[in-house]
């Protein structure tokens, strides 16, 4: 009962997040898991002492992880978790973290009509979308890696999607990797809730 009434109350929460904040979460009940992983996590509660001591060090720091400055990283993040319960966790903390304020979407630049050269009012407005784009859509969308294109309408819609699907999957080859838009987020596997439940009573 108490996952289903949490899963209700954390929709409503992602809703008041979107209209309120303008943000944007997917509803995913692994945040309170992640939440419960944080407080009984020794590597973050060093972090958590690093962070409220007087000089900002701890004794016996050889014995901190290797990646200790990312887990730093994430305490600055998420904050102190054991003070709080989740609920005010999340309204106060993990929802500007885990949110992109305006989701990615596709941008029309421009069109130009056949068989007609393009007018110059038409080409001004043109150049003033795209710089639109570049220097303002873009970066309050997360600025995420994008292409910009040129599509010739001349062929059949099927043709059309067929051509920009190579160009797209030839894009995406091309980049190292896929920089998330939030400044965390969870990962799509196929973990499952016993999984975590089990792990946690070791």
């Amino acid at each position: 009962m108490r996952l289903v009434e949490d899963s209700d109350l954390l929709t409503r929460l992602l809703a008041v997040s979107k209209k309120k904040y303008g943000l944007t979460v997917q509803a995913d009940w692994r945040y309170q898991y992640f939440f419960e992983y944080l407080q009984i996590s020794p590597s973050y509660w060093a972090a958590h002492l690093v962070a409220t001591t007087k000089n900002g060090t701890l004794e016996g720091n050889k014995y901190l992880p290797s990646d200790f400055v990312d887990v730093m990283k994430t305490y600055q993040a998420f904050g102190d978790v054991w003070r709080t319960s989740f609920w005010d966790w999340w309204v106060k903390k993990a929802q500007y973290v885990f949110g992109v304020r305006h989701p990615p979407r596709i941008h029309e630049l421009g069109r130009c009509d056949l068989g007609v050269a393009m007018e110059q009012a038409n080409l001004i407005k043109t150049q003033q979308n795209a710089q639109q784009y570049l220097i303002s859509d873009r970066i309050v969308e997360g600025m995420p890696a994008s292409i910009i294109l040129a599509i010739p309408l001349h062929q059949n819609r099927r043709d059309i999607l067929k051509s920009l699907a190579g160009t797209i999957d030839n894009a995406l080859r091309e980049l190292s990797e896929h920089e998330p838009l939030a400044e965390f987020v969870l990962l799509k596997n196929k973990i499952h809730k016993k999984t975590l439940d089990d792990a946690r009573k070791v």
